[in-house]
């Protein structure tokens, strides 16, 4: 049995009893989901698993640009940093999220819309795996950063909590 092109668990289908086995079950899955006709979903958990992942960001920004401070490369972020306001930084990144994504979620069925959000999703899972990097490294990095003066560069921004 299907419910809208996807195989319940436990129910098998006649084309796994002919012998077919599982892998004509994955085929019709994996040629459904990857459907136009499915594009608005893929779009909409792609805007929502960004959307997390730029909470996460936010919350590690917020975290260490009050606590020690840090190298921020976005000149736009650094800019309003140096303004001092943990709102301001959170009130620039929920509206940033929810403008790009409130666009991209209204033509979630075009594909320039699915391209944009495989392209915003990967975005932010690369700097997913920055963020996991720098903060394992944060111990030895933090040191780091006082002995070298990298207080002293432009880019660092620091934040009163």
């Amino acid at each position: 049995m299907r419910v809208m092109g996807l195989a319940q668990p436990g129910v098998r289908s006649a084309a796994m009893d002919a012998g077919n086995g599982d892998l004509h079950g994955w085929r019709r899955t994996w040629a459904t989901a990857t459907s136009p006709k499915c594009r608005g979903l893929r779009v909409t958990l792609l805007l929502l698993a960004t959307c997390l992942m730029g909470v996460a960001d936010l919350a590690l920004t917020l975290t260490f640009v009050t606590s020690m401070g840090m190298v921020e490369l976005n000149p736009l972020a650094r800019f309003i940093m140096s303004h001092g306001s943990v709102e301001l930084v959170a009130l620039f990144k929920f509206g940033a999220m929810t403008i790009n994504g409130g666009i991209l979620f209204m033509f979630r069925e075009r594909r320039i819309a699915e391209i944009a959000a495989w392209i915003c999703f990967l975005v932010m899972a690369g700097l997913s795996v920055k963020w996991g990097m720098y903060t394992s490294h944060m111990e030895v990095f933090a040191s780091e950063m006082h002995e070298t003066q990298m207080v002293e560069d432009a880019r660092y921004v620091m934040m009163p909590e």
